[in-house]
């Protein structure tokens, strides 16, 4: 319960009380190391929605140590995470590293909803490798699952698509996506 409080504490209030509440739960003696991963995974996101990726990437670093393929959803967010993160550092090579295990493991598990965040993110790496084409194929493709999800996501996935139009040259078709 600390670890899911602490995420809206922190968006609802300020980053300090999430992390206070993470901070309670990595105290509770005898916290299995599964739990303990999920704090640093937790902290990790509290990080990045913070915009502090080396931060971020330390905690999600811990936490992939942590946790095991036993929890495949728990693996999955957390390199999930680590890629973005990595992929707004500038680190390409390190965010589909990541982003291709996330997505062959939630793949793997039936994570539908992961395998495709994770290849959308991917398609992502490809459009700023300047492989539009392919880009825009791939996000294509786990479009329906995206958008499925939720209005966010499916929004996530047309302002993405309209950034790899607009480096196409495709402004109109870029602006309808928008």
């Amino acid at each position: 319960i600390l670890i899911s409080l602490a995420y809206h504490e922190a968006e609802r209030r300020d980053l300090d009380s999430g992390f206070e509440l993470l901070g309670r739960a990595d105290a509770v003696h005898g916290l299995p190391q599964r739990m303990r991963g999920l704090v640093a995974s937790q902290r990790g996101l509290l990080y990045m929605r913070a915009a502090r990726m080396g931060e971020a990437t330390a905690e999600l670093d811990t936490a992939l140590r942590l946790l095991d393929e036993s929890q495949p959803q728990d693996i999955c967010r957390a390199l999930l995470n680590r890629g973005i993160a990595a992929m707004i550092l500038g680190r390409a090579a390190a965010a589909k590293d990541d982003l291709t295990r996330c997505a062959g493991l939630a793949r793997r598990s039936g994570l539908d909803l992961l395998a495709a965040k994770a290849s959308h993110n991917l398609a992502y790496l490809l459009m700023l490798s300047g492989d539009l084409p392919r880009a825009m194929r791939e996000m294509d493709a786990v479009a329906p699952t995206l958008a499925g999800e939720s209005p966010a996501s499916a929004a996530v996935y047309y302002v993405d698509r309209a950034q790899v139009m607009l480096a196409a040259g495709l402004l109109q078709e870029s602006d309808d996506d928008l």
